[in-house]
Parts: structure tokens; sequence; C-alpha cells
């Protein structure tokens, strides 16, 4: 009996050691919207899902000081849609939104497991663990990267000389909280010209249709309302020679009449988008660009779907708060 006990406090310690190297080694990702959700429990009412696309044109910061919206980007780069189906789910365990927005370009875009790992990295790496975490690194990605993405300690052993006092502190992941998941870019690519258009082959539509077809099931279930949208974008996706959400349209009004669709493309002009100083790159808006569409984003959701203005709540207090820290942390954006 007492070899069991050393044996199992011995295990106990390791797996102890094990999970504080991980903490100091893994990175703190700033546009990672784990920690914020967990911060915000139940008081976000648009969560808002995809790829970079989501990521460098939502900024939730702009809509809570227009609209008193609250929300969250939760997002990944070059997300394969199963993953993002993930997340959500993920993130329904400490939300419950009255609007879901999910940006769909990447439909089609990985018909084989995802092998950049870099990128499944910054999905992964911040997640917490549990089922989704896990099933979805087995699912959408090689066997070959299992081992890296489900123990990123493995990856991050050169950063040992690169730490700083950051990675030993016990907010480390709370850093960045105020962006609540997006990211901004000062770049400025000047974009003209023709819009390039991305055919997608119809098997890999046809899988990702069945995965949108899950996310908009898992929504009505919980009384969610589900707009697909597409970021504007100078690099668009057509299915069929149709463009991207009319072919969605047509394939979800039988099923799913709920779900809604938004094309930002059809607004930016409108809004202001200038296609000469509000492009990072041909697929994402830069912070000026981003700032225009969260302010009109954010009328949009209180006048259309009668998301509340939060301004009041007895949580505002935190949301300013955050405001500050972001405008600190971007003066002069949107001038």
């Amino acid at each position: 009996m007492s070899y069991l006990l050393s044996v199992a406090l011995f295990c106990g310690l390791l797996a102890l050691l094990l999970l504080a190297a991980s903490f100091v080694l893994v990175p703190a990702w700033e546009n990672s919207p784990w920690k914020t959700l967990a911060e915000t429990a139940h008081e976000v009412d648009v969560l808002v899902f995809g790829s970079s696309r989501t990521y460098c044109t939502v900024i939730p910061m702009e809509m809570w000081r227009h609209e008193g919206v609250t929300a969250v980007d939760v997002a990944g780069p070059s997300q394969p849609l199963p993953v993002t189906l993930s997340f959500m789910r993920q993130a329904f365990k400490t939300q419950d939104p009255v609007v879901v927005m999910v940006e769909v370009s990447a439909v089609g875009m990985d018909s084989d497991p995802w092998c950049d790992l870099p990128m499944a990295h910054r999905s992964f790496d911040n997640m917490p663990a549990g089922v989704e975490r896990t099933t979805s690194i087995l699912q959408s990605t090689p066997p070959t990267a299992w081992m890296e993405l489900l123990l990123p300690l493995h990856a991050y052993h050169s950063r040992l000389p690169e730490l700083t006092r950051n990675d030993l502190t016990l907010g480390k992941f709370g850093r960045f909280t105020y962006r609540r998941g997006a990211d901004y870019w000062t770049v400025v690519t000047p974009q003209s010209g023709a819009v390039e258009i991305r055919s997608c082959p119809e098997s890999a539509y046809l899988r990702d249709l069945e995965t949108i077809r899950q996310m908009a099931a898992e929504c009505e279930d919980r009384g969610i309302r589900l707009v697909l949208y597409v970021s504007p974008s100078f690099r668009r996706v057509a299915v069929g020679g149709l463009p991207l959400l009319e072919r969605i349209a047509a394939d979800l009004r039988d099923d799913h009449p709920q779900v809604d669709l938004l094309d930002l493309n059809q607004v930016a002009e409108s809004i202001g988008v200038d296609p000469a100083r509000d492009y990072m790159d041909s697929v994402h808006l830069n912070i000026r660009g981003a700032t225009k569409v969260s302010r009109w984003l954010g009328a949009h959701l209180v006048d259309s779907y009668g998301v509340q203005d939060r301004r009041r709540a007895s949580f505002a207090d935190r949301w300013d708060e955050d405001l500050r820290r972001y405008d600190a942390a971007c003066p002069g954006i949107g001038d």
C-alpha cells in the first residue's frame, strides 16, 4: 500500500510539474478568446466565429463603446469550419448569446487534415483542455501532429531563453482580455482592380455545408439567431458559379429558414471603408477599416436583432475599464 501511495504521489507531483511548465512555456496569444469568455461568463450577447477574417473585422470594444453591445471574437487563423464548430461548442459552456455570427469564407479551404501547425497551435494552445479541444485536434489534424498539439509543452521547450516576467505571472493569460478576441493591424496595403474569385469544389463545399447545418441546428436548439456572413475582401468565394452566400442560402432555405446571411461587401462603401487606406491585405481589414465595420455592425445588431444596450448592466464597469485599456493600447484608431 505504501508503495502504491508513493507511486501515486510521484505521478501527482509530476503532473503538477508538467502543468506548471506548460503554463510558463506556452505563449499567451494576444487575441485568444478563452480567458475573456471565462471572465465575462453569461454576459456576452454576440459571439463571432471564424478565421482571421473574423478577428481582423470585428472589434468588440467599438461595439461596446457606441451601442453597449457585449461581443467576443472566438476565432483562429486559417481555421477550418469543423474547428470553428468545436470553438462554438466550447464557448456555449460559458455564454448564452442572443446572436451568433460565423464568417464562412473558409468554406472548402481545407479538404485534407489541417497541416499548418503554427496556425493550429494558435487555435488550440490556449483553448481549455477537455472534450472539445481533444476531439477537434484528433479530427482536424494528421496523427503526426497530435502529440505536439495535445501536449504543447513539447513544442515550446525552445522558448526557455525567451521567457519574460509576464510568462511567470498568474495573470499571464488575462493580459489581453480587453481585446475581446480581436486583432489589430495598422499596416496599410491599398487595394484596387478586380475582385479575385476562388472557386470552391463542390465536394469540399458539401462537406462544410454539413458543418454549417450542425451549427444551425445547435443554435436553433438554444434559441440563438445564427448569422452567416462574409467580411469585406478583394478575394471572395463562389460555388458552382454562385457567390458563396447565395449558394448557402439556397441549400439552407428548406431546413433552416431562420438562418440569416450578411455580405459586408455590400455595405463597405456606404459606411466609408476606403480600399486605399483600410485594408491590411486583400482579405483582411486593418484597424481603421475594422473600426468602421464594427461600429456599423453594432448598430445593425441592435436595430435588426434587438440586442440590448448593456451599459447600465451590473458588469458595465468592468467593460468600461477594458474599453479604457483598449484605448490606451490603440490610440487614435478610426481617425
